[in-house]
């Protein structure tokens, strides 16, 4: 018996989650976040995997590979940029604000046009933000630390801040 199996986009689903395990798995995120050597941005008009400047880097990272000189660029419609010592603490302050009041349960359509990527050695994190259902998606080479969350809604008034940029299809 043959079955056919049709590639989806990922979409999270909610799970009911114990509170606690979800505050351990954010409280080793962002352990990782302040020892990753480099924090890199990525912000999109369109949904992250379907911007081709976007997606291509986004597919990188999520390879393991690093990002040349030439791919750390913007556009009119997107933005690539790796981090500063400065605007790490920025993005330290920027992921309590976002993690800090979930505010329901379940992600309806999840287009993310954010994402925060950090790497250490050969592991990697990945947050994917979706600001239209208010929600985080968060991958990670260490599988332990997948979790999907909805954001605190007034994480929103701070992405142009941090991003540097927000995509003109996103209510941030």
């Amino acid at each position: 018996m043959l079955i056919a199996v049709a590639a989806v986009a990922i979409s999270p689903v909610y799970q009911a989650l114990d509170p606690v395990v979800v505050t351990k798995k954010l409280k080793l995120v962002r352990e990782f976040l302040e020892g990753a050597q480099e924090i890199t941005t990525l912000v999109s008009d369109r949904i992250l995997e379907r911007d081709p400047l976007v997606g291509k880097a986004r597919a990188k990272l999520f390879a393991g590979k690093t990002l040349t000189t030439g791919e750390k660029t913007q556009t009119r419609t997107s933005r690539i940029a790796v981090l500063t010592a400065s605007q790490r603490k920025l993005a330290l302050s920027y992921f309590d604000d976002l993690t800090q009041t979930p505010n329901h349960e379940r992600a309806d359509c999840f287009m993310p046009r954010h994402m925060v990527f950090a790497r250490k050695s050969s592991q990697w994190v990945g947050i994917s933000i979706c600001y239209e259902c208010e929600a985080v998606l968060i991958q990670s080479s260490e599988k332990k630390l997948e979790v999907v969350i909805g954001i605190n809604r007034n994480s929103r008034n701070h992405a142009d801040r941090f991003f540097g940029y927000t995509s003109k299809n996103s209510r941030a």
